[in-house]
């Protein structure tokens, strides 16, 4: 007759190898190891079954490697405090107000990034203030008028002339300081008339010396006396005597 069908059995389970490597490099993971059969006890013949099940046994394990790096993550930004003062007490400037967060959802650990960004958000606002003080600046002077007449019309004397400036360069504005110094400009010279005739006596009285305003002439008997006047005076004609003042001509 033919052969009867051999149905395969399982051989006995080898050894266990090696534990495999971690599954992860960080965190939690697994490990594993196995072992083999073969269906050779007896292998199937004529027509019989084959073994059921894997020939392969694997078993496997936790294993816990170093904890992994956790990048940081920035927090909600909180209220914004209140407005600075402006930046400049007059004209235009700035204000500010800031929030801020911070690197803490989730903070870094175990080696990992710190969140990217500044932690301060600040928002800026223009400002205008009251108009800044102008201080007023002389414009260029103007040109020099025309000579004055000479002082005297005898012996020596000045004349002058004059040019004149504007305090418009600006103008002092919004309580800004005015110019300093005047807005005249005068230069003199001297200026050489005729000699003047000497005075001769026709009457008794007192004079002014034609020559000189600190001095009077006094006439007695047709007799001449030159007199000069105290210090820091001058001979007033038409009050006949020695006054203060600075209109000596």
């Amino acid at each position: 007759m033919l052969d009867c069908p051999v149905d395969g059995e399982w051989s006995e389970y080898g050894n266990f190898n090696e534990w495999s490597a971690c599954s992860v490099t960080c965190g939690n993971g697994t490990k594993s190891h196995e072992r083999t059969r073969s269906c050779t006890k007896p292998e199937p013949q004529f027509g019989g079954k084959d073994c059921e099940g894997s020939e392969v046994d694997i078993q496997t394990e936790s294993c816990d490697m170093l904890d992994c790096p956790v990048d940081g993550e920035w927090s909600e930004y909180g209220n914004f405090n209140e407005w600075s003062a402006c930046s400049v007490t007059c004209g235009n400037g700035t204000k500010s107000h800031e929030r801020t967060r911070s690197c803490t959802k989730p903070e870094p650990q175990f080696g990992g990034k710190d969140c990217e960004g500044s932690e301060v958000d600040i928002q800026t606002e223009s400002c205008d203030m009251l108009d800044c003080p102008v201080d007023g600046e002389w414009s260029e002077y103007g040109n020099f008028n025309e000579w004055s007449a000479c002082s005297v019309t005898c012996g020596n004397g000045t004349k002058s002339h004059e040019r004149t400036r504007s305090c418009t360069k600006p103008e002092p504005q919004f309580g800004g300081k005015d110019c300093e110094g005047s807005e005249v400009d005068i230069q003199t010279e001297s200026c050489d008339m005729l000699d003047c005739p000497e005075f001769e006596c026709t009457s008794d009285g007192l004079f002014a010396d034609p020559k000189d305003c600190t001095k009077f002439i006094q006439c007695a008997n047709n007799i001449k006396y030159e007199m000069s006047c105290p210090l820091t005076t001058h001979w007033e004609q038409t009050k006949g005597y020695c006054v203060h003042g600075d209109d000596c001509n």
